[in-house]
Order: structure tokens, then sequence, then C-alpha cells
């Protein structure tokens, strides 16, 4: 078994990279402070915390399932 071709790992690694196309896209055209001193912010900002915590926690999870399946076998 490897640690790449699982499911849970491939789908951590796409919601990681949809919260960083989606920090991009806050910093880019959202993040700024209109002339009554207040910052403008997205929609952006909750879901790309959320994808980014969830694949952080989807792969972090993959891992530790991989090394318990490794050490069993032995």
């Amino acid at each position: 078994m490897k640690i790449i071709n699982t499911k849970l790992f491939i789908i951590g690694l796409l919601l990681l990279l949809i919260g960083f196309i989606l920090t991009m896209i806050q910093n880019k055209y959202y993040n700024y402070i209109d002339v009554n001193d207040v910052l403008v912010d997205s929609i952006f900002l909750p879901v790309e915390s959320f994808c980014i915590l969830f694949g952080s926690i989807a792969i972090f999870l993959n891992f530790i399932w991989y090394f318990y399946k490794r050490k069993t076998k032995k």
C-alpha cells in the first residue's frame, strides 16, 4: 500500500490546493480598507480556512493510518 494512492490523501491534497487558490484570490481582490477605514473581506476567508484545515487533517489522518497499518503488519 502506498501512502500517496489513498483516497484520503488525494482529497486532502485537493482541499489544500483549493484553500491556497482561494487564499490567493482573496488576497488579490478583496482584502482592502475602504474610505470609512473598514476592512473589506469576502466569503473566501472562512471557506479557505476550512479547506486548509480539513485538508491538513485529512493528510495527517492518512499518515497516522498508514503507519498504524504498517506497524500492525509486522
